[in-house]
């Protein structure tokens, strides 16, 4: 409301001008003074008898409201420009109501073309939140209105960041069916930081979902570009009509000395409903031969994507065969395709449902950090006995067949090339660090590596990691600490054979490659069905691929970080290469 030191001017009261000229002569009339004699003044614009729009006619012209202007309006009072082009900007205090206050192009005023909306920039200082409800979303108006409304408060949002300083946060306290994907950081030139603030302990109640005719593969789409994403408390649902709710594009092309940047952050959200995956990361582009300065050292990681506290419900669905017969559909929770360098964490989070994998890396590192994981689907192999016993090594060979927590594999580029190291420090393909070869062939990306701390799973298994496709398979070690897996068969019928929670394949047969430390581990075993808690063939040299360092089982075994010896947990680790040294409590 204005102050006494206010000049209130009811726009209703103008009978004999427009708004339009309103506003120029308060406009012109405060240009002809100093600054310090111009006075506060709140424009305000009622609720029209008629319910019309109070218009603004602007042809291919930019009409300011200076700062000390205070646009002022009423419950059910709608303000546009009105001409192709046309832009009001309102630099001065916005006091409206949660509710449209803008016509939407997605459904325009009777008798007025969508062209023919102008644009409303707001720009004032004091502006800390954005409403999609000013366009009319979240009211239940149709995906049409609310992907203009969200994308108009997309717009306002980052412009006034750019012109005005400081981001807007947009406020999601609706419910906002989409028609297409909401796509950020695309080919911009200007660092843009954005915030969605949906509302606290919504329970399942989505934000974001798809609406009917959704088309696109992804409900937000991150580009490149540069920028950060910060969302709180917003639950997305894909609805079988998106292939991943969340989409994030990282640039491969930045120098290995460039400045680590802020990663994305997604807190308290919730996935659902997607095709493919509900969070996708991916590497846009390839890598190119990069020079690496003499004396520098590569980080371990740069964090790309940080997530607190989400929930990942991964659930089937059915398909339809090419020979007409129904097919299980499972997806995965989290699919992370590279680039390499790059890391995903993932930090107490949730991941529940049926799913090939929870989360599904390639080449990047992924860390999570006290999640919990409950995959309740099962490889289909393992449902019926082998007479030739438990075959391991051929378990996801084909295909993921599900149950999986986390899936680790390399990322192989098909472009041969031959790079010799020269003066300059030209690096092969991919190449980050120091450390080069004389000649590279056919680049294999490293195995995607896993730090993992204080996780809980009651999945079938645990982690799976997939052997190179050819025999050189860079990529850094990987450490579990503090896990304690517990997975019940009970309710799946017999027959059944158990697979290992932890199936190391990294190395089989590969003299050198990245290994698997486990640390104060616990692996509760199956008294109704014997299975290895850790399967890991050596290295086709008789050395470990797998070092326990304390890691016990419910059947009082304990391991001591002493040595890598010959022998193992009987009944508890399959007969591979498993460096520890067991004894008895």
């Amino acid at each position: 409301m204005g102050t006494w030191s206010q000049e209130f001017i009811n726009v209703s009261l103008l009978a004999s001008v427009t708004p339009d000229v309103a506003i120029r002569t308060l406009v012109a009339q405060d240009i002809l003074l100093e600054e310090g004699e111009r006075t506060p003044k709140v424009l305000y614009f009622p609720r029209r008898a008629d319910g019309s729009v109070w218009w603004v006619t602007l042809e291919n012209e930019t009409l300011v409201l200076p700062e000390h202007i205070t646009v002022m309006i009423a419950p059910g009072a709608l303000i546009s420009p009105l001409g192709a082009r046309g832009r009001l900007v309102i630099r001065g205090e916005l006091q409206a109501p949660l509710g449209a206050i803008f016509p939407s192009t997605a459904s325009p005023p009777p008798g007025i073309a969508a062209a023919r909306l102008g644009q409303v920039d707001l720009l004032g200082p004091r502006l800390e939140y954005v409403h999609p409800e000013w366009w009319g979303g979240g009211v239940g108006a149709g995906p049409g209105v609310d992907s203009h409304a969200i994308e108009e408060s997309v717009r306002v949002a980052t412009q006034r960041a750019t012109l005005a300083g400081g981001p807007a946060v947009i406020e999601l306290l609706g419910r906002y069916q989409i028609r297409r994907p909401l796509r950020l950081f695309q080919n911009s030139v200007v660092v843009q930081n954005i915030e969605l603030r949906g509302r606290p302990g919504g329970g399942d109640d989505a934000t974001i979902l798809a609406g009917d005719g959704f088309v696109g593969e992804a409900l937000f789409d991150l580009g490149s570009s540069g920028g950060r994403l910060v969302c709180r408390d917003v639950r997305f649902d894909a609805r079988s009509r998106a292939g991943a709710c969340v989409r994030v594009a990282l640039g491969v092309d930045a120098p290995p000395e460039a400045p680590i940047e802020l990663p994305h952050e997604l807190s308290r959200c919730g996935f659902r409903g997607a095709i493919d995956a509900e969070l996708v990361v991916f590497a846009s582009g390839v890598p190119a031969a990069t020079k690496v300065a003499t004396g520098f050292v590569a980080p371990a990681s740069r964090p790309a994507v940080d997530l607190n506290g989400c929930v990942f419900t991964v659930l089937r669905a059915w398909a339809v065969t090419q020979e007409n017969r129904p097919s299980l559909l499972l997806r995965v929770g989290a699919r992370l395709l590279g680039p390499e360098g790059a890391s995903t964490r993932f930090f107490n989070c949730v991941f529940v449902g049926e799913a090939d994998a929870m989360i599904f890396a390639s080449a990047q590192e992924v860390v999570t950090t006290g999640c919990r994981f409950a995959n309740e689907s099962f490889p289909e192999s393992l449902r019926r006995l082998s007479p030739d016993g438990p075959a391991w090594r051929t378990l996801h060979a084909a295909r993921l067949e599900g149950g999986v927590d986390i899936v680790l594999e390399g990322m192989p580029v098909e472009d041969e090339q031959e790079v010799r190291v020269t003066g300059d420090g030209l690096a092969p393909l991919g190449w980050r660090g120091p450390g080069l070869r004389d000649v590279a062939r056919a680049y294999v990306g490293p195995l995607a590596s896993l730090t993992a701390q204080d996780c809980r799973s009651t999945s079938p298994q645990f982690l799976f990691a997939r052997r190179a496709p050819t025999d050189r398979h860079v990529g850094r070690d990987s450490t579990v600490i503090g896990l304690h897996h517990a997975f019940d068969s009970a309710p799946i019928p017999d027959p059944l054979q158990l697979p290992p929670p932890i199936l190391w394949l990294a190395r089989e047969g590969v003299p050198s490659g990245p290994s698997l430390q486990l640390i104060g581990c616990r692996i509760d075993g199956d008294s109704r069905r014997r299975a290895p808690m850790v399967f890991a063939p050596d290295g086709g040299n008789d050395q470990p691929t797998v070092f326990d360092y304390g890691t016990s089982s419910d059947r009082a075994q304990l391991a001591t970080p002493v040595g890598h010896g010959a022998e193992r947990f009987p009944g508890a680790f399959a007969p591979t290469a498993v460096g520890h040294v067991p004894f008895r409590r």
